[in-house]
C-alpha cells in the first residue's frame, strides 16, 4: 500500500529550488564538451568580427561565411569564422591595393 504526503506549496517551491541549484552547480563545474567546436550566433559573429549583423547576412549570402542549421537557429563554427576572416582580410587588402592604383 503506497501512502502520500502533503506538501504546501511554499515548501515544494524550495525542494525545486535547492534541486535547481545542486544541478545548476554540477553543470558549472563540469567540463566543457571539447569534441564539439565552439558554436556561435549571429550577433556574436558580429562582435567578433566587429561588423555590424547586415555584414553578417551579406558575408552569409556571399558564402564568405559558413552557417549551420540546428532546427531552426542558425550557428556558426568559431574556427570557420577566424579561417574566414583570415579570407576576408586577404580580400580587403587586395581591394584596396585596387582602388589605389586606380
Amino acid at each position: 500500500m503506497q501512502s502520500f504526503s502533503i506538501i504546501e506549496p511554499g515548501e515544494l517551491r524550495a525542494i525545486f529550488r535547492d534541486e535547481l541549484r545542486a544541478f545548476r552547480d554540477e553543470l558549472k563545474q563540469a567540463e566543457p564538451f571539447t569534441e564539439f567546436p565552439e558554436l556561435l550566433s549571429r550577433r556574436q559573429v558580429a562582435e567578433l568580427l566587429g561588423v555590424s549583423l547586415a555584414t553578417v547576412d551579406n558575408w552569409t549570402k556571399l558564402e564568405r561565411l559558413l552557417k549551420h542549421r540546428i532546427g531552426p537557429v542558425v550557428r556558426f563554427r568559431k574556427d570557420e569564422v577566424l579561417a574566414a576572416l583570415t579570407s576576408l582580410q586577404k580580400f580587403q587588402r587586395a581591394g584596396s591595393l585596387i582602388q589605389t592604383q586606380n
